[in-house]
Order: C-alpha cells, then structure tokens, then sequence
C-alpha cells in the first residue's frame, strides 16, 4: 500500500468511555491499533487492568516507537488507531497533526463511565476518570469514522 494513503486514527476520551470497543468495532485484520493497555498486558503477563508502575517507561517506550513508526509510515497496514486518553487538548492536537491523524472523541458522562469501574479494574479508575474531566469539562460528541 502506498504509504500516503494510509489513515490514522487518535481515539480519545475519558477512562472507559468505550475507546477500545470503538476501535474493536471498526478495525479490520491487518490494522495497527496502539493500547496501552494491551501493551502493559504483553509487557507484564498480568491481567488487562493491571499495571504495575515500574514498567510504565517500558509500556511508554513501545508506545512511543510504534507511534514513531506510524509517523514515518512504517509497515504494511492500511489503518493505525491510537487508543488513549489524551486529556491535554494541545497535546493531542500536536500528536494528531505530527501523524495527519483524525481525531475520534468517545464521548462518556462522568456518571457512566464511574458505573463502568467494576469486575477486574481498580477502584483507582474512579480518580482517573475524575482526573481526566477535571481537564476536560465538555468535549464535542464522536462523530464517528
């Protein structure tokens, strides 16, 4: 595939506002998808949610080498999805230009995604989530691929 028609993807929005079942729903076999989750996962053997703070610069690390190889267009897939919170808006607005990504905000009222905190994630979500709309008052609504 010729590199410049390759599209990218920053899914953004607040701690389990349904970023990772958006992409599931959207990306085809052979897709790129960048999740820290699933990257502390592979890194750590550990369950989805868990996330042990001295790995967080190896987790960082091949985050950020895959988001430099979708920089440069690196590889042969056709669509990348970024999966992430990104809470500062000129910090995902500097990423999204950097890749000429698209931005997708999943849109989540605090209330919903608090009432989301349960089975194997930490009752420590519940102040990532408040964390992220302290910095985040009101965003616009997905409006989808």
């Amino acid at each position: 595939m010729n590199s410049k028609n390759k599209k990218v993807f920053i899914v953004y929005g607040p701690p389990l506002s349904g970023k990772t079942t958006y992409v599931k729903n959207r990306a085809n076999d052979g897709d790129l998808v960048v999740d820290m989750d699933y990257i502390y996962q592979a890194i750590s053997g550990l369950d989805l949610y868990t996330k042990p703070n001295n790995l967080l610069l190896n987790a960082k690390g091949l985050r950020d080498e895959l988001i430099n190889q979708i920089k440069v267009r690196y590889g042969d897939w056709e669509t990348a999805y970024i999966i992430g919170g990104y809470p500062d808006k000129y910090e995902r607005e500097r990423l999204a230009k950097q890749l000429g990504a698209e931005l997708v905000f999943c849109e989540c009222s605090l209330e919903e995604c608090i009432s989301r905190v349960k089975g194997n994630r930490p009752l420590s979500w519940i102040e990532y989530i408040y964390r992220w709309f302290e910095k985040n008052p009101q965003e616009p609504p997905c409006l989808g691929l």
